[in-house]
């Protein structure tokens, strides 16, 4: 899974401060793969890391 620069980019241009949450180690079990990530920011997101409660 490659880093989206353009997508990052947009979304700060569009919302201001954003966060990528991208999931760096597995211990036990997850609903993604290491290297999954969304961008999140006040109001909003894009993507998922699939977790339900971690969203």
């Amino acid at each position: 899974m490659g880093f989206d620069r353009d997508a990052l980019a947009a979304a700060v241009a569009r919302h201001g401060r954003v966060t990528r949450v991208v999931i760096a180690a597995i211990q036990g079990s997850s609903p993604r793969e290491v290297g999954a990530a969304m961008l999140v920011w006040e109001g909003g997101q894009s993507g998922t890391i699939g977790g339900g409660a971690l969203e």
